[in-house]
């Protein structure tokens, strides 16, 4: 007998921590700190100020429509968003500015929070604990 739970659909956490890149201008809106979860049909991504991409991979698996705020997607969003809060609330996730993160952490940032990835680069690690 197979267990129910097993068919339940089940959802994948991510995030973007703290953006770690300066990438001027042009690319400032797309560098943010985020939240988001999957589903088997669903990407639902917010930042801190609120929701920011959702896609039905189903019908559209190179994501290229996004349907956040979008009148006909309203009520998959706000499943989405009570699925994420309820993920971020288990694991007492705040959800704060990227700069908090660099500071808990204690990591050597540059102007705009970037790290250095050239070649001979200092390694850089958790300094601390969350």
């Amino acid at each position: 007998m197979t267990d129910p739970s097993y068919l339940e659909d089940r959802a994948a956490l991510y995030e973007g921590i703290a953006p770690f890149a300066h990438l001027g201008p042009e690319g400032a809106q797309n560098n943010r700190g985020y939240r988001a979860i999957r589903t088997s049909r669903y990407t639902y991504v917010r930042d801190r100020d609120g929701p920011w991409l959702l896609y039905d991979d189903e019908v559209d698996p190179f994501q290229m429509n996004n349907l956040v705020n979008k009148p006909e997607s309203a009520a998959m969003q706000k499943e989405l968003e009570a699925k994420l809060a309820a993920e971020l609330a288990k694991r007492g996730d705040e959800f704060r500015d990227g700069q908090y993160y660099i500071d808990l952490w204690g990591y050597d940032a540059k102007l705009g929070g970037s790290i250095g990835y050239r070649l001979n680069a200092p390694v850089q690690s958790p300094k601390k604990q969350h």
